[in-house]
């Protein structure tokens, strides 16, 4: 499968990268070259940061049903590519991508999300107690992050299924590096 070159998404057009660098996709399950990326650097970023903020300011100024207008407009397109996105769910990304998909239950969203071979990191967002609990609990991943994203030195960094054994950061990082042996004498 190859998804050939894929250009970036800003200010409402697709771009090649200023510098025009590209760089490969490669599958980390096969390590087949799956398509080609626009590669952003630092005057890419800024651009579309600057592309972002006139978003902002542009969605202020909608009112309510206007707003929604939009949000039904989204709802469809993803109902109608909805294929699409659950295969690009399928593949480990790495990367800042939010892909949708609908579900009735929270129990069919807790299988679509697990559904998959890969489990470094999985995000909810959501102001119910119960649900975070839930989702904290069941997700199959090696990290669970609520309400944004937390990274420091002081917390395990690591994944399970294809997305690797072990972790990094943290105390735990060591014993990836360390053999226990139990050494037990008869009395």
């Amino acid at each position: 499968m190859n998804y050939g070159y894929k250009k970036m998404y800003i200010g409402g057009q697709l771009k090649d990268a200023l510098s025009g660098e590209r760089r490969k996709v490669i599958c980390p399950a096969t390590e087949a070259c799956v398509g080609e990326v626009a590669y952003a650097d630092a005057a890419d970023a800024e651009v579309a940061l600057q592309e972002a903020q006139k978003g902002f300011l542009y969605w202020k100024r909608l009112s309510l049903a206007e707003r929604k207008a939009w949000m039904l407009k989204l709802q469809a397109e993803v109902i109608k590519h909805e294929e699409m996105l659950r295969e690009a769910m399928m593949f480990e990304m790495v990367g800042p991508v939010a892909a949708m998909m609908t579900f009735k239950t929270k129990e069919e969203a807790l299988a679509l999300a697990n559904d998959t071979i890969y489990g470094l990191a999985s995000y909810v967002f959501s102001n119910s107690e119960s649900l975070i609990r839930y989702f904290a609990e069941e997700l199959e991943f090696g990290e669970v992050q609520v309400n944004g994203v937390k990274y420091a030195m002081y917390l395990p960094h690591g994944g399970i299924k294809e997305s690797g054994v072990g972790h990094d950061c943290s105390y735990l990082a060591l014993h990836d590096y360390l053999i226990t042996k139990r050494i037990s004498t008869a009395l």
